[in-house]
């Protein structure tokens, strides 16, 4: 499966009239092959990535330093800046909006550099989906990706929206909401459904197989487990027996991330093509409006957690006593 597309995959389904799927170690050792021939485009997909991250860890630690140094010279040359500050942090008052410390912008600029690393690492996941789908390279993968990035990013936040609304009806439903909407991001990628349409044809798709799914989503976690105790074993031994520095310790830690999400990517991924190819692309009935606001209902709660958290995070920037 090296060479071919993978377009024309096929699982070995004994009886797809029966709705039945492969046995879980038969998807393992076939997301084991994949992930193996499929290395080198995955490692180049993901590269800059980890590339973004090795360089600017240095560079934030760099800006912190002149941050500091910068309102050092702040409080020697105007004192009642200082003043102001000292105020604020023994009686409570916000003079944010006048006085924004260092703190607030060190902490920007990490929160800069995370909506950035976000958004390249959703890029990097929709191309290297599109290099399992259609066997692209790795620019022809980056531009197709690109060209529906925008809509991935919607999908994406819709269904963190209604997991985390999920949760918060107990720890349950949240479980149940994954297994329902986990392929809603290929969907919109090979089938075009877009928004709530892709989580609806994800429910489509799985119903009546959440159990079988569930067993698959465990055996993925307990294999996940297993390549970090044994890859953590050989970064220990390593460790052990060479001096590794900061540098060499953050490139270990991102080729693990590689591994763990290149691996889980393939995996769920041919479950999508199993599902896909079971219940077949026949048209599926789209809930009526009150079940349209039924499912909406955990996604507005979600969101609304996520705005709030958001809100938070934000009146800690301009309120220096929060984060300091």
């Amino acid at each position: 499966m090296s060479n071919q597309d993978l377009r024309d995959y096929k699982p070995n389904l004994r009886d797809s009239s029966q709705e039945k799927l492969m046995p879980t170690q038969v998807l393992l050792k076939n997301t084991w092959r994949i992930y193996l021939s499929k290395s080198r485009t995955s490692l180049g997909i993901f590269l800059p990535l980890f590339i973004f991250l090795i360089l600017t860890g240095p560079l934030l630690t760099l800006l912190e330093r002149f941050i500091d140094v910068f309102f050092l010279l702040i409080y020697i040359l105007f004192p009642w800046y200082g003043v102001l500050l000292h105020i604020h942090d023994k009686m409570g008052i916000y003079l944010s909006c006048l006085i924004w410390t260092d703190s607030f912008w060190f902490y920007s600029v990490i929160a800069l550099r995370n909506l950035i690393f976000y958004f390249l690492y959703l890029w990097a996941v929709v191309a290297f989906l599109y290099s399992l789908k259609e066997n692209l390279g790795i620019i022809e993968a980056y531009k197709k990706g690109w060209n529906i990035l925008a809509h991935y990013i919607r999908v994406v936040l819709l269904t963190i929206a209604m997991i985390t609304g999920g949760f918060l009806f107990f720890f349950i439903p949240g479980i149940v909401f994954i297994i329902w909407f986990f392929c809603s991001g290929f969907i919109l990628l090979f089938e075009g459904e877009k928004g709530f349409g892709a989580l609806f044809r994800s429910r489509y798709l799985v119903k009546g197989m959440e159990w079988k799914l569930l067993a698959r989503f465990l055996a993925l976690s307990i294999t996940l487990m297993i390549i970090i105790v044994v890859y953590g074993y050989f970064v220990l031994v390593l460790r052990t027996w060479m001096n590794i520095g900061d540098l060499m310790g953050s490139v270990l830690y991102y080729f693990l991330h590689w591994i763990l999400t290149s691996f889980s990517l393939t995996y769920t991924f041919l479950i999508y093509k199993e599902l896909s190819i079971v219940k077949g692309y026949t048209s599926y009935t789209y809930p009526s409006m009150f079940g349209e606001l039924v499912y909406a209902l955990p996604g507005i709660i979600g969101g609304f957690i996520w705005a709030l958290m958001m809100g938070m995070f934000l009146l800690g920037l301009f309120t220096p006593g929060v984060i300091c």
